[in-house]
């Protein structure tokens, strides 16, 4: 909705009562220190059923919803009539595992805090239960338990592929410039999906493989103009996203783990279909890169 100065300021935002009632029976637009969001908590299975009821999608007041589960996102609060664009930046998945390692054993807030870790050594905290397996590659084809097949990778590679815009976090400021530039945040012109941006019938330059790779790249349903742009300058913009990306995220303030060490090794085995997921996006932003926003 209009109003955010930074919408990458606040994407993991956690809704309470003191920053809108998420319990009224209708959909209100409340101020943060942050911009503008919307009375809804899509963190929770109770906030995902309340938005469905109360149609945010259909409303058009929110320009983005963020959510840890996209599978109950697409089947309760997008609909043919009100479509969805996922977009996500992905990490790589020892960086992710440590991070969420260091973050764990502290955060007291966090219902995920595991009080276990502090004593728990990084090699130690890989081969328990507790480290992620494939968290990934599980997310993508709602698969949160038991053992994962190659098929489970190909239809995770086919997901981020048709249905995912893709980022990368070593890519950050990229990242975030193609996704303003596909929604339209800052000028309010999102990139036609029809391929104005290019001509797919230039069989001189392409062939009908690579248009074909194209139109599923980009294909979705053109984003509206998002309200971003109609109450936020550019420059406003830019500098609230400089600003982010300069001073980064605190829960990613920890050692890094030598590629090739113990620790990383561990890690990897069990991150095997996840390594080779985030190997395919690492192809797929490259692409997207060539054929969206004509990036060589």
């Amino acid at each position: 909705m209009g109003g955010s100065i930074c919408v990458f300021a606040a994407l993991n935002i956690l809704l309470d009562d003191k920053m809108g009632n998420t319990k009224t029976q209708d959909l209100e637009v409340f101020q943060t220190e942050n911009g503008k969001f919307v009375n809804v908590d899509t963190a929770t299975d109770e906030g995902l059923k309340r938005a469905s009821k109360l149609n945010l999608a259909k409303s058009g007041l929110a320009d983005i919803i963020t959510s840890s589960s996209p599978h109950p996102i697409a089947n309760q609060i997008f609909t043919p009539n009100n479509p969805g664009r996922m977009f996500t930046i992905l990490r790589h998945p020892v960086d992710r595992a440590v991070t969420m390692y260091y973050y764990l054993k502290t955060a007291t807030w966090d219902p995920l805090y595991n009080p276990k870790l502090i004593t728990m050594s990084l090699v130690d905290y890989a081969k328990s239960s507790s480290i992620e397996n494939n968290w990934l590659t599980r997310f993508l084809v709602n698969k949160p338990g038991g053992a994962l097949t190659k098929k489970d990778l190909i239809l995770a590679k086919e997901l981020l592929k048709r249905k995912c815009l893709v980022g990368l976090y070593d890519d950050m400021e990229v990242s975030l410039a193609k996704f303003d530039r596909y929604f339209g945040w800052t000028d309010g012109n999102s990139i036609d999906q029809d391929g104005e941006d290019g001509d797919e019938n230039d069989s001189n330059d392409k062939d009908e493989e690579t248009n074909k790779e194209r139109r599923t790249a980009a294909k979705a349903a053109a984003p509206p103009s998002s309200s971003l742009a109609k109450t936020t300058t550019k420059t406003e913009i830019q500098k609230c996203r400089k600003k982010v990306i300069n001073t980064g995220d605190y829960r990613h303030n920890h050692p890094d783990v030598k590629e090739g060490s113990k620790e990383w090794n561990l890690i990897i085995q069990q991150n095997r279909f996840d390594m080779e997921l985030y190997n395919y996006a690492k192809l797929l932003y490259q692409v997207q890169g060539e054929q969206i926003f004509g990036i060589v």
